[in-house]
């Protein structure tokens, strides 16, 4: 895949393609999350969900390579943030205790931290690839003005 700013809409990047399943499958999760979590982690985990599509998209729509370069290592961020919450809200049993989901909503919960995982996994890769490429293009750019 080649990396270009200009004339390239985010839209069109699968990573933040991605990244908008991902937070629409934390919304889905944190559903069923106590009411008392609402402004703890139910708050943080879509915030965190949201600035990687959203800090994709701003790199992306800046004017040269080492801003979006910036902005995808922001992105990386929070999705490290998403998944220290997804194992904190694990640790303290709010995606598996019955007394907040029925059985078949607890099973679509553990299928669904398991998606989730995979969906993070799968985010962070595609962030690294097109770092490594903006890297390079970086590069090639300072050796061709030598």
């Amino acid at each position: 895949m080649s990396v270009t700013v200009k004339n390239r809409s985010y839209e069109d990047l699968q990573v933040w393609q991605k990244s908008i399943d991902l937070a629409v499958h934390i919304y889905e999760m944190t559903k069923n999350f106590p009411s008392d979590e609402k402004y703890g982690l139910i708050s943080q985990m879509r915030r965190s969900a949201n600035s990687i599509s959203s800090n994709i998209a701003e790199g992306c729509s800046r004017d040269g390579l080492s801003e979006f370069q910036h902005f995808l290592s922001i992105a990386q961020g929070s999705l490290a943030e998403l998944k220290t919450q997804i194992i904190i809200s694990q640790r303290i049993k709010l995606l598996k205790e019955e007394k907040y989901t029925i059985e078949g909503a607890k099973k679509r919960l553990n299928e669904s931290y398991e998606g989730t995982n995979q969906e993070i996994d799968q985010t962070k890769t595609l962030i690294s690839e097109i770092r490594n490429e903006i890297t390079e293009a970086l590069r090639l750019l300072n050796n061709d003005k030598s």
